[in-house]
């Protein structure tokens, strides 16, 4: 286990005003808390070198118990070349397509308001801060990080091509506080480990020249001593995430809320941000309105289909028309499955997903294309019942570790499409009105918080007497 241990000095910080900050601390209820984190990242990325750095303030208020050690996520050491790759055996070739390639993160200081010491763990991804004297309930800290990281060459979260830079989990990040014990969650080859709090974030960033943006939240362009500069903020999101790339940015007012779209091999960009819009309008219809202020896409050279970050999407550039929408529809759902209502993704990762693909199959049928609903639907139960003919021992165990899955097959039959199926049961046990109401209710009891599946059973009986118990146990059948 490599470990690098240093004693820090206190530093009292001087920090420009930042947005008020919303971490959801869910405990025994499934409820939001008072807003307590707020992030101000500067991020400075060079095309030539792939090199990213990183200037950073954390400001978090204790609101727990006494602390005596609290945990950042340092995903970017799950990228290191001593660590096994970061995508399963399956999809690695196609996810380095010039060989294997490694990240590089190098801290080059860590700072807070009271003395501490810290440890960076390259095993664990993570930076373990240690009090010289327990932080006491109601205390409020600041901590300020710099680092720098060399990009892998890849199509994954975190990495670069020639035309693009994905910069998605590169910061330091608070570990969750679940039933209040903090959660480190471990990075998984298979799926999406990644479990986070809300937080208000504001970001400064620079682009390179010939290069363009999307980015989490709200931001604005200026140009300062020749240098093209962008500000970001966002308000209440689980995470930050920023794609650079040569394609092209297009921009929408949609309904008070800022779109933007950056393309990267879209001849009809047009046509993606009115997908974006109808989804918009679908979900506000079907769940409340939009959690947040803002909304920006970015279409880059990327593995899988889409991937989902607060108020941001990574979508594949590689997409067929259909394929193209699908997508759109499933990533925007999860502003509402994963955003506004969090959830363990290690432990339960259907609870977002299935929900997610549910969603998209409601959209079809909202913008009239119920044909295509019902393929959607059928290709899930189809790929699913050939799954369980030959499956392995985790065959219908929706609520599975991701450790536990022994291929990117398992995880998607179980995950996505048994997570779809489980919706479509209840349709047909409870009816759509039904399950629209039970998933408002969850929204508007869980918004903000982390969720869990009693969460979700009990958002189901409360809606209608015993639709949560039935169909709970349809989910842990096969």
């Amino acid at each position: 286990m490599k470990r690098l241990r240093i004693a820090a000095l206190p530093l009292l910080l001087v920090l420009v005003p930042t947005l008020a900050m919303c971490v959801a601390f869910c405990v025994a209820l499934c409820a939001p808390a008072a807003p307590l984190t707020r992030y101000t990242l500067w991020i400075d990325a060079d095309p030539d070198t792939h090199t990213v750095s990183i200037s950073q303030s954390v400001v978090w208020r204790n609101d727990v118990a006494p602390i005596e050690q609290l945990l950042f996520q340092c995903y970017p050491l799950a990228y290191g070349s001593d660590r096994p790759l970061p995508i399963s055996a399956e999809s690695a070739a196609r996810a380095y397509p010039r060989g294997a390639d490694y990240a590089r993160f190098r801290l080059q200081s860590v700072d807070a308001d009271r003395p501490i010491s810290y440890e960076l763990d390259a095993d664990d991804a993570l930076l373990r801060i240690s009090f010289a004297r327990p932080l006491p309930v109601g205390h409020e800290t600041t901590f300020r990080f710099c680092y720098e990281i060399d990009l892998p060459y890849n199509l994954l979260r975190l990495g670069y091509t020639e035309r693009d830079m994905r910069i998605t989990g590169c910061y330091l990040q608070l570990c969750p506080f679940l039933s209040g014990t903090q959660r480190a969650v471990p990075y998984a080859p298979i799926g999406d480990p990644i479990v986070n709090e809300r937080a208000d974030y504001a970001v400064t960033f620079c682009v390179p020249d010939g290069y363009t943006y999307a980015c989490s939240g709200v931001s604005s362009s200026y140009v300062q001593d020749g240098e093209t500069l962008v500000r970001a903020q966002a308000r209440g999101i689980r995470d930050f995430a920023l794609a650079l790339s040569q394609g092209t940015r297009h921009e929408r007012m949609h309904d008070g809320i800022p779109i933007a779209y950056l393309a990267s091999s879209d001849d009809d960009p047009a046509r993606t941000l009115d997908v974006i819009c109808r989804a918009l309008d679908v979900y506000t219809r079907l769940y409340g309105a939009y959690p947040y202020d803002g909304l920006q896409i970015a279409q880059t050279p990327f593995v899988a289909g889409g991937m989902e970050y607060g108020a941001f999407a990574l979508i594949a550039d590689d997409l067929s028309d259909a394929a193209h929408e699908t997508v759109l529809a499933h990533e925007i759902a999860h502003q509402w499955w994963y955003g506004a209502v969090g959830n363990d993704a290690y432990e339960h990762a259907w609870m977002d997903e299935g929900l997610a693909q549910y969603a998209t199959y409601r959209y079809y049928l909202a913008v009239d294309m119920p044909s295509y609903a019902a393929y959607f639907a059928r290709t899930a139960r189809d790929a699913y019942d050939l799954y369980l003919q030959s499956s392995p021992d985790l065959r219908g165990a929706l609520s599975t570790p991701l450790d536990r899955y022994a291929s990117e097959l398992d995880y998607t039959r179980c995950v996505y499409d048994k997570g779809l199926l489980l919706w479509l049961q209840a349709e047909t046990l409870f009816g759509e009105d039904t399950v629209r109401d039970a998933l408002r209710a969850y929204r508007d009891r869980c918004g903000g918080a982390i969720a869990t599946p009693d969460d979700l059973w009990q958002a189901l009986d409360e809606t209608r007497a015993g639709a949560g118990t039935l169909l709970r146990q349809w989910a842990i059948r096969a």
